[in-house]
């Protein structure tokens, strides 16, 4: 990601909204960035009035922005007054900026203008034969920046990460999954998640229904599709929020495992229902979008031909939403990496692979977005529950790459009774090895409809139950 010259105006936007509300980003900014480099005299002035704020109380104004904005349009134009009326509404619906990202811009920022800054002047002293003016002006310039964007820590010196550190991870979401979140907690920024799968094992599902997870959490979603076409997706989209299904399974019977709670009691149950048609009633799927909507997430899904987009394709997309729509990603979905153009990395295949899943690892660590993306498993384990490491196809330096590589299983009597496994292969942060039996309904697009862990407890009360209330042990036999 290349650093622009000028900072563009959603990031700009963000740096108000964090100087009107965050008075730790008001401490790491005041004094280091002045507000005259801002391309809008709107955004200058609500900085310096922010800052301002800030040396006199200590903190940011929050609500006593106004405040400080009514005596300043005091002697100012009713156009004027009109300007900052717009901007503040705009702003209100603006979305919360990525902290350490924004940070990390404003640092690249301020030391390249640092460092233009010095060339310029130190050209003028060269020309006096002032070389040691010239030293010190360099010198100083490369010190420019913002010490909290250096992730770094001395150790036996800064103790500030023991004081503020919280008794769990910093979760940006949790997965969608009961199950699995008593496992390994939820998801993070700065993550890449890989998710295994065998062929129609239900990966693009789980990638959608992560993106509709973050939604419903008020979060940014980009699904970047090599694969389906973008109305495929969007179909699929529509289904998981209406229960609707299309195609040869509208009109049949559908059956899925769901989880109830009797007093106190989670108990289990067979659901059996009809499949309506997703293009009957194209109301009903429009208000479905608009009731997510109003949870303040957002969704994109973006398409590209596969094997044609290469990593810096996405970068520059990226950029591209970022400077022009006003719009970052808190969670990017790939579908996926390994069908990528790689060819940027190496001519054998493997490097290829391995380069791929480097950069999806660096995309979560530079953007500090969680990156969700999908691949094969062996032939070996198309039809196991218990998925491990060594199913893992084509590159296993993927393993190394990613925070948290989880895995599908099902196996034929699974694909009958419309379950899965998901299994945790690897979890730097966490617990691994565990595995989430859950229950799914690809016909009404429903990824997981309840989920359980494979503990002991498990196999005396829900594998108990299964066995006694309707599972269907023969694959052959049609789900009713």
């Amino acid at each position: 990601m290349g650093v622009a010259q000028e900072l563009n105006q959603h990031l700009q936007d963000g740096m108000v909204l964090l100087a009107i509300r965050d008075t730790n980003f008001c401490k790491i900014i005041s004094g280091r960035l002045d507000p005259s480099l801002a391309t809008s005299s709107l955004t200058e002035d609500l900085l310096r009035l922010s800052f301002d704020y800030f040396k006199v109380t200590g903190e940011a104004p929050g609500d006593h922005i106004q405040d400080e904005l009514d005596r300043f349009l005091a002697t100012q134009t009713d156009d004027r007054k009109e300007q900052f009326e717009k901007y503040l509404d705009r702003l209100a619906e603006t979305h919360l900026p990525n902290h350490k990202y924004l940070i990390g811009r404003l640092d690249d920022f301020i030391r390249i203008r640092a460092r233009e800054d010095a060339i310029l002047k130190a050209a003028d002293l060269l020309q006096e034969g002032r070389a040691d003016e010239v030293d010190a002006l360099l010198s100083t310039a490369m010190k420019a920046g913002l010490p909290e964007a250096d992730d770094s820590v001395h150790y036996f010196k800064d103790f500030s990460g023991v004081l503020e550190r919280d008794d769990c991870p910093d979760l940006l979401m949790p997965t969608g999954m009961r199950g699995l979140d008593k496992l390994i907690g939820g998801y993070g920024r700065g993550r890449l998640v890989v998710t295994l799968g065998g062929y129609k094992a239900g990966k693009s599902w789980w990638l959608l229904h992560t993106a509709m997870t973050a939604a419903r959490h008020g979060l940014r979603a980009l699904y970047i599709s090599h694969e389906n076409t973008k109305e495929e997706t969007e179909l699929r989209a529509d289904m998981m929020r209406t229960g609707r299904g299309w195609g040869r399974a509208v009109g049949q019977k559908v059956k899925y495992l769901v989880q109830f709670d009797d007093h106190g009691v989670h108990r289990l149950k067979w659901r059996e229902r009809h499949v309506d048609s997703i293009y009957e009633s194209p109301k009903r799927v429009i208000a479905a979008r608009k009731a997510y909507a109003r949870l303040g997430g957002d969704l994109i899904i973006k398409k590209f031909p596969a094997g044609r987009c290469s990593p810096a394709q996405t970068d520059q997309y990226l950029d591209y939403l970022e400077e022009y729509e006003g719009w970052t990603p808190d969670v990017i979905l790939i579908d996926y990496v390994d069908i990528m153009d790689l060819s940027s990395f190496s001519q054998d295949t493997r490097h290829q692979i391995n380069g791929g899943y480097l950069w999806a690892k660096g995309l979560s660590d530079e953007r500090n977005v969680l990156v969700c993306t999908v691949s094969q498993v062996q032939r070996a384990a198309l039809k196991r529950r218990k998925v491990t490491e060594k199913h893992v196809a084509e590159e296993a330096r993927k393993i190394a790459h990613c925070d948290l590589m989880l895995a599908i299983g099902r196996d034929e009597t699974d694909t009958v009774n419309n379950l899965a496994s998901m299994n945790v292969l690897v979890n730097r942060t966490g617990q691994q090895g565990g595995t989430v039996l859950f229950s799914l309904c690809y016909d009404i697009g429903q990824f997981c409809k309840a989920s359980w862990p494979l503990t002991s407890a498990f196999d005396e009360e829900v594998g108990g139950w299964l066995n006694e209330n309707g599972f269907e042990a023969d694959a052959n036999k049609k789900d009713g």
